[in-house]
């Protein structure tokens, strides 16, 4: 059976971003738990806060991959910048206000990590929330990814359609383009 092939579908994306985030995330975890001693976290901060930051950028951006925002968006426009990421995200997917948590987390940490700080020595003087809850902060974007991965997965599959991340384009699509993608995707 012969399949059509299209660019990789926005929620196929996001659950490939939330899967990587939350290794990210797992590394952070772990490396916490070793070092949960207060003198051995001052020594470590950089190892230990640098994959939390990547995983929390990871997820958020499956979130608004989830909501349907392209690879050159994620990638070009929002970058590493956690508060334009966090901000987009609790617009377009409605995440839960109570999250005060994730709120925190994205405050303190965002401009270290949009300049790289944690892989290089001064950060230690933050006021960093606990390792543990702050990956279970991260872990809960989970919900959104998942029900937007797998409607994704669904409508693929009852189209036979196929896709291809090496048909994804480098910049924003040209009209002409974009409209002859949304009628094989809508058929």
């Amino acid at each position: 059976m012969k399949r059509d092939v299209v660019p990789m579908p926005p929620g196929i994306h996001a659950g490939l971003l939330h899967r990587e985030a939350r290794s990210w995330v797992r590394s952070a975890r772990v490396l916490g738990r070793e070092y949960s001693d207060p003198k051995q976290m001052t020594e470590m901060v950089g190892p230990i806060y640098f994959p939390l930051c990547h995983g929390l950028e990871l997820a958020l951006k499956a979130v608004l991959a989830a909501k349907g925002y392209s690879k050159y968006t994620l990638s070009e426009v929002i970058g590493h910048d956690l508060n334009m990421a966090y901000r987009k995200a609790k617009a377009d997917a409605r995440f839960p206000s109570s999250d005060a948590l994730l709120q925190k987390l994205v405050q303190v940490m965002s401009p270290e990590h949009k300049k790289h700080q944690f892989r290089y020595p001064g950060t230690i003087w933050l006021q960093l929330p606990n390792i543990v809850q702050c990956c279970d902060a991260v872990d809960q974007t989970r919900g959104i990814v998942e029900t937007a991965r797998a409607k994704a997965a669904l409508r693929l599959a009852s189209k036979k359609l196929a896709w291809d991340p090496h048909l994804e384009p480098r910049r924003p699509l040209k009209p002409r383009q974009a409209a002859r993608l949304r009628k094989i995707w809508n058929r």
